[in-house]
C-alpha cells in the first residue's frame, strides 16, 4: 500500500454507513469536502500524520476529564442541528481573533464553503454561562460513528478548558446514542500541536497505520512506534 497526499473528493451528500465507511478508511471532513492524507504541510516541510479514533467499548473517563466536567457543571449544555446564528458567528469571530493560525473569516465558510446545502448530517453542542454563547462544538454524525469536526470558545474562558470540555461532551453524546468510535482527526509523530486529540483516554485510542491500512492500539506503539513504522514502510 501506498502512502498517499491530499486525496480528495466532493460528494453530494455524506450521512449514515457512508460516513463510517469513509471514516474508517481514514477520510475526514474539511467543509463541504471530504479528504485523506499521510503528510501535511507544515512550516515550510512535510510533517507525516496518522488517523486516529476512541473505541467507546473501552472507553473510561479519566480523573483529569472528570475535573473539566465538574469545573463546567455550572454551564448549561444544548445539542441542536448545525445552524450559523448571529451567536455562533459573533463567538468564531472572538474565537479567531485569538488564534495564531489561519481559519476562514466565518463558520459558515469554515464548515460549508460556498456550499448552499448540507452535505453531512452535523450537530452542534452550545455552551452557555447565564445565557451567554460562551463555546460551541460541531460534528458529523454516522450511523456507527461520530466525527469531531470544529470547536471554538471564548477566549476569556480559557482557563476553563472549553476545548476540551467540548470533546467530552461529544464523546458523550456518541456513547449515549449507541456509537461505537469517535473520530478526532489525525496526530503527527514529529510534532505535538495535534496531542490534545490524544487526552480523553490513551488505553480506548486506536491508531490507523499507513501501509496496512488497518487499525491498531496506539498506546502500544506511541510516536517513535509510529516514526519506525513510516521508515521501515511496516
Amino acid at each position: 500500500m501506498y502512502l498517499k497526499f491530499y486525496q480528495i473528493e466532493k460528494p453530494d451528500r455524506v450521512t449514515g454507513k457512508l460516513l463510517d465507511d469513509y471514516l474508517e478508511r481514514g477520510w475526514y471532513r474539511v467543509g463541504p469536502l471530504i479528504m485523506t492524507t499521510d503528510f501535511i504541510e507544515y512550516e515550510g516541510s512535510y510533517v507525516p500524520v496518522f488517523w486516529i479514533r476512541l473505541n467507546l467499548q473501552q472507553y473510561r473517563l479519566s480523573t483529569a476529564s472528570s475535573r473539566i466536567l465538574r469545573q463546567n457543571q455550572g454551564f448549561s449544555i444544548e445539542i441542536a442541528k448545525s445552524a450559523f446564528t448571529e451567536e455562533v458567528e459573533a463567538l468564531y469571530t472572538g474565537y479567531r481573533l485569538g488564534i495564531s493560525f489561519p481559519v476562514p473569516p466565518t463558520a459558515r465558510e469554515y464548515l460549508l464553503d460556498v456550499t448552499e446545502h448540507e452535505v453531512y448530517d452535523t450537530k452542534m453542542i452550545l455552551v452557555r454561562d447565564n445565557g451567554k454563547l460562551i463555546a460551541a462544538g460541531f460534528f458529523d454524525e454516522g450511523h456507527h460513528s461520530l466525527a469531531g469536526i470544529l470547536n471554538i470558545f471564548d477566549p476569556a474562558y480559557k482557563k476553563y478548558s472549553l476545548g476540551k470540555l467540548l470533546i467530552l461532551r461529544k464523546i458523550e453524546y456518541a456513547i449515549q446514542t449507541g456509537r461505537s468510535h469517535y473520530y478526532p482527526g489525525y496526530v503527527s509523530s514529529r510534532i505535538s500541536k495535534f496531542d490534545y486529540k490524544l487526552f480523553p483516554d490513551l488505553a480506548a485510542t486506536e491508531v490507523l497505520l499507513p501501509y496496512s491500512r488497518n487499525w491498531y492500539p496506539y498506546a502500544p506503539i506511541g510516536k517513535q512506534g509510529l516514526e519506525g513504522i513510516l521508515i521501515n514502510g511496516e
